[in-house]
């Protein structure tokens, strides 16, 4: 059984063959889109980038120093 996630308003697309492992995929996925575009300056994004870092912040906020 493959289990599945996606939420394409947040770029989310991931997959794995447990719920452990789907965890951490998500877990990866969300620290990339996070950095690669909600943490980008908009002049560097395109109009669909900056849609998305839109989204990311509205429906994620950034905790410094968790452990």
């Amino acid at each position: 059984q493959l289990f599945y996630l996606e939420h394409p308003a947040l770029g989310i697309d991931v997959f794995a063959w447990n719920r452990t492992d789907l965890e951490s995929e998500l877990a990866e996925q969300i620290a990339f889109l996070w950095d690669t575009y909600a943490s980008a300056e908009d002049g560097s994004l395109t109009s669909d980038a900056l849609e998305l870092k839109r989204n990311l912040k509205q429906a994620l906020r950034e905790v410094l120093d968790a452990a």
